[in-house]
């Protein structure tokens, strides 16, 4: 083996066979140019020349993934559209009437499927405008062979010079790959995404099923989590819901397994088919609604023990109230994260909160052990993890479709987006752009957040070892068992809701109003904001001083936020999100100006424009802070503007 290969890749090369089925085949001068796998060969040929063929028609035709709009940089967000806008200002004011439709620029990624005898290594790392190079091989094999065929000390030189970072990957199957992908966009950066390559050296259904997947997941990974203005509003509803309401706290220690079966709801359409089965079931379960589906429950005299919240929107204020008019919602007790607007807990008898993971009021204020992960995106995902996070094993899933059969309406007839004009009008402007496997065969479509719905159900399913039966006419979910609703004849064992009740009232912590914030200390939240803006003011000026692209502002950032812990009492959080999306924006538009004169142009009004915004986000998040202490030094939610009414 290639002395070069094993001391980069330590732990690959200790894993390869020492003997292979397949072998080596090479011309009367000993050059290798095939394997033979015993029943056949790989290339049926010269593998060098061959692989010279492929680059030379990679380098005119580019397997290359690029974003065809801004969608996934939350132009929701004031912030983002602001920047956004003054990017298309900055092109007129500078006489720039067009660009690119993607973007050309050196530090990107290139995803390298299959490795064979490797011939085709040397001219893409020659050639590629990548910086950040992944080569998977999912046959050990194929892999010892390129280990001793080729001249792996050569290669890292030529990429070290050119300033590319090299990883090898063995995984097998396209989940692993796909992780494994993720991983190292995550590491490196999401926006590098956009621009993108993928080379696929051999025919392997491993290989081409991962390629014809990465679409969708690089759509997803490209997408932004969080934004300043949504977390200001999370911010500002924590705070007003502990302040205000007597409630008890969902932890994430484990507790003991429950031997109820928990019927969770949702309000995709094939419920409509399973109506029966359902009210047949739901004496014997302990149910948990999902967002809209409540509506479905009681339209259809189900009447829930608990129901699952998560958006902060006045969507959800609007819906609940209208439906706390046409019902009577006592009895059903609200599980919702803490961020929901406090007009929502006013709504019901008994509320739990929990903090959902990764949003700035759950990394400033949650207590150790109590940050749920995987609550998210919709509220079947609440339902789920809060509910396991209770105990529960054992599930029925009803209306979980994540997505809907061709053609087919989106939601349950019953759902308020069915009922009401303006509802109405959001299902039918909603676009489905991806497809998943159906739970039943089939093709169903969703969108991004679907996708990711289903995805995290399965995830939770499998690392909390739950046993999921899915009656939905919809997606199919890993880890979970598809199941026609007509054939579960009764459940194993009869709720007793009284009982139920009492044991969650027991694992969930009582928290009086206002009494979290007891051991409060004042001033830390705002020494900790202003200490973060203040160096990363510094570290935008540096940038503009040191005339650097947006490839190395990135980088320098990125370093930025990855490597501090506490010293700014995690306060970065509020403008987290919108700190790593803008920059998106900015190498969206520069990085589609081939004239470098232009593309300086537009990091200059990009940079310029990110100082600009900075500044802003930071007199909001201290005056934030600000309202955040007098409130609590008050102790009381009435001299608050955090959402709480006076």
């Amino acid at each position: 083996m290639n002395p070069g290969f094993a001391e980069r890749f330590p732990a690959i090369a200790g894993s390869l066979p020492a003997t292979t089925l397949s072998t080596i085949v090479r011309d009367e001068t000993g050059r290798a140019i095939d394997i033979d796998l015993g029943r056949g060969r790989v290339y049926n040929g010269d593998a060098e020349a061959l692989a010279a063929e492929q680059v030379g028609r990679f380098e005119v035709k580019p397997l290359q993934f690029f974003t065809q709009d801004l969608s996934g940089a939350n132009i929701g967000s004031e912030v983002s559209a602001r920047m956004r806008d003054r990017m298309l200002e900055g092109m007129a004011e500078n006489g720039i009437t067009s660009y690119s439709n993607k973007p050309d620029y050196e530090g990107s990624f290139l995803v390298i499927l299959g490795l064979g005898l490797g011939y085709h290594l040397r001219p893409l790392i020659e050639t590629t405008k990548a910086r950040h190079v992944l080569i998977v091989e999912p046959v050990p094999e194929f892999t010892a062979h390129a280990a001793a065929t080729q001249d792996w000390q050569a290669l890292f030189e030529i990429a070290d010079r050119r300033g590319i970072d090299i990883k090898l990957s063995s995984a097998a199957q396209p989940d692993q790959i796909i992780a494994e992908i993720r991983r190292l966009v995550y590491r490196i950066g999401e926006p590098f995404i956009d621009g993108a390559f993928v080379f696929v050296h051999y025919p392997s259904w491993v290989l081409t099923e991962t390629r014809d997947r990465l679409q969708q997941v690089i759509d997803q990974m490209f997408i932004s989590k969080g934004f300043y203005e949504d977390e200001l509003k999370m911010m500002s509803n924590a705070v007003g819901n502990l302040l205000r309401y007597d409630s008890r706290l969902i932890d994430a220690k484990p507790k003991p397994a429950r031997p109820e079966t928990a019927i969770i709801i949702g309000s995709g359409p094939s419920i409509d088919r399973s109506m029966d089965d359902l009210r047949r079931l739901v004496p014997q379960g302990v149910v948990f609604s999902a967002g809209t589906s409540l509506r479905v429950c009681l339209r259809n005299g189900i009447r829930p023990q608990f129901h699952c919240e998560l958006e902060n929107g006045d969507p959800t204020v609007e819906v609940l109230t209208a439906l706390s008019r046409e019902f009577d919602l006592s009895g059903i007790t609200l599980i919702a994260s803490v961020t929901v607007d406090p007009r929502v807990a006013a709504l019901f008898d008994e509320v739990y909160f929990f903090f959902r993971d990764s949003v700035s009021s759950t990394r400033i204020l949650a207590p150790e052990r109590h940050e749920l992960i995987g609550v998210g995106p919709t509220c079947v995902n609440t339902a789920l993890r809060v509910s396991a996070a209770l105990g529960f094993t054992d599930y029925i899933l009803f209306g979980t479709d994540c997505g809907s059969k061709l053609g087919q309406v989106k939601h349950s007839r019953d759902s308020v987006y069915a009922v009401t004009d303006k509802y109405k009008t959001f299902e039918r402007n909603l676009k489905y752009n991806q497809t998943l496997p159906g739970n039943f065969g089939g093709i169903v479509e969703c969108d991004w957040i679907l996708a990711l719905c289903a995805q995290i159900l399965g995830d939770i399913t499998r690392r909390y070892k739950l046993n999921v039966l899915n009656t939905s006419d919809g997606a199919l979910l890993n880890g979970v068992m598809p199941r026609v609703a007509s054939s579960i004849r009764n459940l194993p064992r009869q709720a007793d809701a009284g009982k139920v009740r009492a044991d969650m009232r027991r694992l969930a912590r009582a928290c009086p109003a206002g009494s979290f914030f007891e051991r409060w200390e004042p001033g830390q939240l705002l020494e900790g904001a202003t200490a973060f803006y203040d160096d990363l003011l510094a570290l935008v000026d540096e940038t503009i001083a040191q005339g650097e692209d947006l490839v190395a502002f990135w980088h320098r950032l990125s370093d930025f936020m990855d490597g501090f812990k506490d010293q700014y009492a995690r306060t970065e959080s509020i403008a987290h999100g919108s700190i790593r999306s803008m920059p998106k924006i900015g190498m969206y538009f520069s990085h589609r100006m081939t004239d470098p004169e232009r593309r300086a142009m537009m990091m200059a009004t990009f940079l310029a424009e990110y100082r600009s915004t900075v500044l802003f986000m930071r007199d909001g998040t201290l005056g934030l802070i600000a309202d955040l202490e007098t409130a609590l030094a008050e102790r009381s939610a009435h001299r608050l503007r955090m959402g709480v009414e006076a």
